[in-house]
């Protein structure tokens, strides 16, 4: 990524913020620490910054993070966001998502604001998992019932064809699993031909706990809207509730460990989108804990659970009767 070196040089980044972003201040970079990074592919830049208004001297801190793209800056969730706070998920009514604060094309990045809580998944393994499962799944209604229009689509034969790419992966990391994991991956397409068309909206696309933030005062913030497409909402109501049974897994040894969460956020969603039929979130939910098997081979940390994610998405599958 030839822009990641100048992203983190304080004074590079700082000239490049001032002239884009913020033209009408000095701006002033005095801390910029590589978060993440995908080499070839990504990046995230957490800046602190000094604004100074050159008419009245006031100087402001911001905490910000700098989202880099190889070769080519990332206008469209510059676009998102902006619509999505012009839409009310500015957090006046509980929900939010960062604020775009411009983009910055000399580093093929753009900026949004830093959002300070507390992460959804440490949270829901708590006590208080089951009312905050009831608010993600309200403000995930909020997000598929604002219909803003989406750059890119997303289907079912789409998902289909991640996951059927990703369970290869698993099959040759994992060999001695390799029959078991077949069979999953047959199962999935059988039970992806009984899922009904849904009528499609704006999708996170990549929704899961670690994507939630709490704040101190109740308010929901949803993070990393990089992947927003049109698509059918199901995918991204059982990726989440995928995400909880993996969680059980990896948490207390137990895939029905966070079932009463689980369950609350998809009634809870349900209830708020009449027009969804259960009986396809089931099935939706099935592919999704299929998928953590790949992904769980993916991450060294959790190679140790894949036997028990595979069980669990065994287990869907067969309440299904593909397997």
């Amino acid at each position: 990524m030839p822009a990641l070196d100048a992203a983190l040089d304080p004074k590079v980044a700082a000239a490049a913020i001032e002239t884009t972003a913020f033209p009408h201040g000095d701006v002033e970079v005095e801390r910029a620490t590589l978060v993440r990074h995908k080499p070839g592919r990504r990046a995230l830049v957490d800046y602190l910054l000094a604004l100074r208004d050159p008419t009245t001297g006031e100087t402001l801190q911001l905490r910000a993070l700098g989202k880099l793209r190889h070769k080519r800056t990332d206008f469209a969730a510059h676009r998102l966001a902006g619509e999505l706070a012009r839409r009310g998920f500015d957090g006046r009514d509980g929900v939010r998502v960062p604020r775009s604060l411009g983009v910055v094309p000399d580093l093929a990045m753009w900026l949004q604001t830093f959002e300070d809580g507390a992460r959804a998944d440490a949270l829901l393994t708590g006590g208080g998992g089951i009312p905050l499962a009831g608010d993600i799944a309200s403000a995930l209604a909020r997000l598929h019932a604002a219909a803003v229009p989406a750059a890119r689509r997303h289907d079912l034969a789409r998902e289909i064809a991640i996951l059927r790419e990703q369970l290869s992966d698993a099959r040759r990391a994992a060999p001695a699993l390799a029959r078991r994991i077949d069979g999953v991956e047959r199962g999935c397409v059988r039970l992806a031909e009984r899922i009904a068309p849904a009528r499609a909206t704006g999708i996170h696309r990549d929704l899961h706990p670690e994507q939630v933030l709490v704040r101190r005062d109740g308010g929901i913030v949803l993070l990393d809207l990089d992947l927003f497409a049109w698509g059918d909402p199901l995918i991204d109501v059982a990726n989440f509730a995928a995400h909880l049974v993996e969680l059980g897994v990896r948490e207390h040894g137990d895939a029905a460990a966070l079932d009463d969460a689980r369950a609350v956020f998809e009634e809870t969603w349900l209830r708020l989108q009449a027009h969804a039929l259960r009986r396809d979130l089931e099935r939706h939910r099935a592919l999704a804990i299929a998928r953590h098997v790949a992904i769980s081979q993916r991450i060294p940390a959790r190679r140790a659970t894949t036997e028990a994610v595979l069980a669990a998405a065994e287990g869907a599958l067969a309440a299904e009767r593909v397997l």
